[in-house]
């Protein structure tokens, strides 16, 4: 890039007169010392003076600092949590208002806001014609309040530095040879009068002039926001393919929400590399302008759950997962220490855990390395400082800092080797910790949870931005471009909708005031105005300018930006079909592996995945495709099923027949049911350790739940023909269909006067038209009939339990005395129906033994809609999600 571009002729000249240059941000000041940086060294110079260019609130900042020390003031700028306190506390002590459901930490942010905007539009004067309404009326007590607080106490807002430099104009430490003004659109008027006064004392006070573009800009039609991105991408591939030196932004008003998917494309298309996950850190040709807060960055978001563990109840098991698996929390660069499957297992008991389950679970597993340990320590110190949920203990902010400090250093945090980035985290940490012990400026002390929620709100509000790499493409706002000179500019997102940006207005001052001060989103014109003064300053700030606007978004059809010159509108350039051309046929003849002499693991869900697609059978039971386990609060179906089994299974060992049942008072029965009902929870609930309040509800309500589910079944298990219980959880470790061997367990095995009854329990739906065809839904029954050698075999039926009209004994037997109720038997006898599930059985284990893995759903596309191996199959998802839809099925 021209170091012309980076250091205008005019910046340059007033440097070299002694003037100050000021910035409308830090980013233009940085790039204009930088460009100074390079004019000095292509003058041939080793070492000079710094140049004086500073952006406009560091410049006034300093100058107070300046006089401050020299004497000639004696008030005190807040910072911006010292003046959320402030305004917290006028808030929170204000005895007419009934703040009520509305937070006093909102309330107090949009205090100083509207105070905000009073001393930029030079409306604190007028403070006392301010309650029209109830909520004005609210603001002015709390503005009057606020106003007397700090002249007490000789301090002031930051938002009040332009009006305090003004009224102090004649102390003020200015360069005699006066300033030049870069990048700014337009003034507050608090800032204005400012350098009026300036001017009044003989002070220069210039504006650089806008240049006037060297060329007419383009406007580029996109049809929607990923192809504008697109287009966006690809010019500046092209301009860089082309002149690897240039310099680019691209402007996003919108640029936060869309930053995800214009980080996407702009990584596939000027990055493709960098698509490796592996990758710590990015080093592309792009940046993002924007920062994060502190808060969301990983590094952050670690520390402050290791703060907040000890001084809440629990965490939710989604964040400890994320805690324990973050490289952050003492992992080094390894992977995760502890094994995830405890988690998963947790989570299905509990929806959080405290430090001390999370400790006890820890202890219980082995190879953990010092996770134990450092999890105890973070216990220990925490006790030993007194931040837990119940400590009431009063300290300085400074105190609680500290204790901070050594709560997460004791964890081992932040655990890995500084990069640049995790170097720069960790200072914006350690600042944000000094932010925190900046609270004492009015004595006032705080309980370990307040501090921590002062300090999280900290976290919150300071927007961590890593150094500038100087990547040839910046992505930056609007306003972030004033004073910067680029290569090229292209301006994403100038439609109608998006450009100009919708303005908020105070709802804590009346409407009038701010319309007649000018306040943003007070007068659209007032808007529009300065929207067209920003657009004509970065048409000027680049050789070629781009505007572009997608037609179709969310909210509707968009055209472009009414602001914008009159230009033909072009068509979006696209990337050129990605399709993919066969270069070469190989016909695969090679045969699979023969399955292992050995009972194959997945039981009758080997046969049941063939029968719905052979692929999915291949994928799931050759190749172990598996999609990840879901972690929803509690136990899960198979968790709940297991119970109900554990249940019947103990009762009935204790009962053995039905003639027992029916000798049995109903309050025998249930005596016995709950004993039942307890051993089984005790079982499923055995691993959770530290048993939560959430922990001890949810079990209740489980206990609740099988009491009304199981109490109606024993009353149906003694109207039944007569029965007892021959086995129950029957394992058969290895049982042969044609080629397949495999392992199954019958859950029941009832003896009745016309032969056994082969009972499976179900706490889900089933139906018995699911063992028919040549593809059966649900062949385990089946299965069971025809490998559990039990003769006679007088039926198969499901025990359907489950609440409401389902409970119930379906099947198919050829005689009353095994079922009441049969569904009528597609053969002659019970035999010949065994013997045609074998045949169709052994069809669907041959093909499985021979890797038939066609890509082949029984019922498309209801077999596909809950498939976890959508994606390995490479089916059409758009077009299965389309076939649901007319369906009318809801989207799994």
């Amino acid at each position: 890039m021209d170091v012309r571009n980076l250091l205008p002729p005019e910046v340059l000249e007033a440097l070299e007169r002694g003037q100050t240059v000021l910035t409308a941000n830090q980013r233009a000041a940085r790039m204009l010392q930088r460009g100074y940086a390079r004019h000095m060294e292509a003058e041939g110079h080793a070492n000079w003076q710094p140049a004086a260019i500073l952006a406009v609130d560091a410049w006034a900042t300093d100058l107070w600092q300046r006089m401050l020390m020299a004497g000639a003031v004696d008030r005190v700028v807040l910072n911006r949590s010292q003046e959320h306190a402030l305004w917290r506390a006028v808030v929170a002590g204000d005895r007419e208002s009934s703040v009520g459901l509305r937070s006093v930490d909102a309330l107090a942010e949009m205090a100083a806001r509207a105070w905000s905007l009073l001393a930029n539009y030079r409306g604190l004067g007028r403070l006392r014609e301010i309650g029209v309404s109830t909520d004005t009326r609210a603001f002015q007590r709390w503005a009057l309040a606020f106003e007397r607080r700090c002249r007490r106490d000789g301090l002031f807002s930051p938002t009040q530095l332009w009006v305090e430099l003004e009224a102090a104009a004649a102390s003020l430490p200015v360069a005699d040879a006066g300033l030049l003004l870069v990048g700014f659109d337009k003034f507050v008027p608090a800032l204005d009068a400012l350098f009026e006064t300036l001017r009044r004392a003989g002070y220069a006070v210039e504006i650089a002039p806008v240049p006037t573009p060297e060329q007419p800009p383009r406007l580029i039609a996109a049809k929607t926001e990923s192809q504008e991105a697109e287009a966006a991408a690809l010019w500046a591939r092209a301009i860089l393919e082309a002149s690897p030196e240039a310099q680019l932004a691209v402007i996003v008003p919108d640029l936060e929400p869309r930053r995800p998917e214009i980080d996407r494309v702009f990584r596939e298309i000027l990055a493709p590399e960098l698509q490796d996950i592996a990758l710590e850190r990015e080093a592309g040709p792009y940046e993002f302008s924007l920062g994060r807060p502190l808060s969301e960055m990983a590094m952050g978001a670690v520390g402050l759950d290791l703060l907040r563990w000890p001084l809440v109840d629990a965490l939710p098991v989604e964040r400890v997962t994320e805690l324990l698996l973050s490289p952050f929390f003492g992992g080094g660069t390894r992977l995760a220490e502890f094994d995830v499957f405890e988690l998963r297992r947790a989570r299905r008991m509990r929806p959080e855990l405290s430090l001390d389950q999370m400790i006890e679970a820890a202890q219980r597993s082995i190879g953990l390395g010092d996770l134990p340990g450092r999890l105890a320590r973070l216990r220990q110190i925490a006790a030993e400082e007194q931040v837990t949920a119940d400590s009431t203990a009063l300290r300085p902010h400074a105190e609680w800092g500290e204790a901070f400090a050594r709560m997460i250093a004791a964890t081992g945090w932040p655990g890995r080797e500084y990069d640049s980035i995790t170097f720069q985290t960790h200072r914006r940490w350690q600042a944000a910790l000094d932010e925190l012990a900046t609270l004492d400026f009015d004595g006032a002390r705080a309980t370990a949870s307040d501090a921590f929620a002062a300090f999280e709100r900290i976290a919150r509000q300071t927007i961590f931005a890593a150094e500038s790499r100087e990547a040839p493409v910046q992505l930056m706002g609007p306003l972030e471009a004033g004073g910067q000179h680029f290569d090229g500019v292209w301006f994403l997102g100038a439609s109608d909708l998006a450009w100009p940006q919708a303005a908020t207005t105070s709802p804590l001052l009346p409407w009038h005031l701010q319309r007649e001060l000018g306040m943003p989103g007070a007068d659209r014109a007032v808007d529009v105005s300065s929207a067209k003064a920003i657009t004509a300053r970065l048409q000027a700030s680049a050789t070629q300018f781009v505007f572009s606007y997608a037609s179709e978004v969310t909210e509707g059809q968009q055209k472009p930006s009414p602001i914008l010159p009159e230009m033909n509108e072009e068509l979006a350039e696209s990337r050129a079909s990605r399709e993919v051309f066969p270069l070469l046929t190989v016909a695969d003849d090679l045969s699979l592996p023969e399955l292992p002499d050995r009972p194959h693991p997945g039981g009758a869900g080997v046969l049941a995945a063939q029968a719905a697609c052979g692929f999915r059978a291949f994928a799931e039971h050759r190749l172990w495709s598996t999609e990840p386990e879901d972690t929803q609060p509690g136990m899960d179906a198979r968790e709940r099923g297991s119970v109900v089994h554990h249940v019947m299974e103990a009762f009935w060992l204790h009962v053995e027949d039905q003639p027992a049942l029916r000798r049995m008072t109903t309050e025998a029965q249930h005596a016995l049911l709950d004993e039942c009902i307890e051993s089984a929870l005790g079982r499923a609930t055995a691993r959770m350790g530290v048993a939560s309040a959430w922990e001890v509800a949810y079990v209740e309500t489980q206990r609740q739940r099988l009491r009304a589910l199981l109490r109606p079944w024993l009353e149906l298990e003694a109207n039944r023909p007569e029965f007892a219980v021959r086995a129950q959880e029957l394992e058969l470790p290895d049982v042969r269909v044609g080629p397949l061997r495999l392992s199954v367990r019958v859950d029941r095995v009832d003896d009745t006067a016309a032969g056994a009854l082969i009972v499976d329990y179900k706490t889900g739906a089933a139906a018995v038209g699911d063992w028919a065809s040549e593809r059966p839904d649900a062949p385990q029954l089946p299965l069971y009939a025809v490998v559990a050698g039990l003769e006679p075999l007088g039926g198969v039926a499901f025990a359907l339990l489950r609440a409401g009209d389902d409970l119930d004994l379906r099947g198919l037997a050829e005689d009353p005395a095994v079922l009441a109720k049969s569904s009528k038997l597609s053969f002659a006898t019970m035999d010949e129906q065994v013997e045609d599930w074998r045949r169709v059985l052994t069809n669907l284990a041959g093909q499985f033994a021979a890797g038939e893995a066609r890509v082949d759903p029984k019922r498309y596309p209801t077999t596909c809609q809950y498939c976890a191996q959508r994606m390995l199959c490479r089916l059409n998802v758009a077009a299965l999600n389309d076939s649901l839809e007319d369906e009318g099925v809801e989207l799994g």
